[in-house]
């Protein structure tokens, strides 16, 4: 194991799964925001809260950046697609179970705002996750040479 190499890659790594989980986790709370706006639900967000979601929007997917910046491949796609599949469940528990809190009486015109806002963040989730695989992916190239 070259250790150099893979002192860069876990910078790389880490740098890569930060700077777009920051991002991510600033976009998905606005429309966090947002939809608690449509669904009259409390729409004040503690730091803390802030804090604790862009530190598991880093994290999930950190150890599955750091090996796709050190050796792309089967065992790194399957530690980053772990990252993403538990990404995924935890975003879709808390998310159902918010707007099942505050579904009662929405009209079909905020029911349909509720979809778009989901899809947006679908969206923010997808750029994440694809951001992420190709910023690590890419550091092969210049970690090999």
């Amino acid at each position: 194991m070259d250790i150099h190499r893979l002192g860069r890659a876990t910078a790389r790594g880490t740098a890569v799964a930060a700077v777009w989980g920051i991002a991510s986790a600033a976009l998905t709370r606005l429309l966090m925001r947002a939809i608690a706006l449509v669904t009259d639900g409390a729409t004040e967000f503690s730091w803390v809260g802030t804090v604790g979601i862009t530190v598991f929007y880093v994290v999930v997917l950190l150890p599955g950046a750091i090996a796709l910046a050190y050796e792309p491949g089967r065992l790194a796609s399957v530690l980053f697609a772990a990252g993403v599949a538990f990404l995924a469940f935890e975003v879709l528990a808390i998310g159902i179970s918010d707007v099942a809190a505050h579904a009662e009486g929405l009209t079909p015109w905020r029911w349909a705002g509720v979809a778009a806002l989901a899809v947006a963040m679908v969206a923010v989730y997808a750029a994440h996750v694809t951001l992420v695989h190709r910023g690590a992916v890419r550091t092969i190239h210049t970690v090999s040479t």
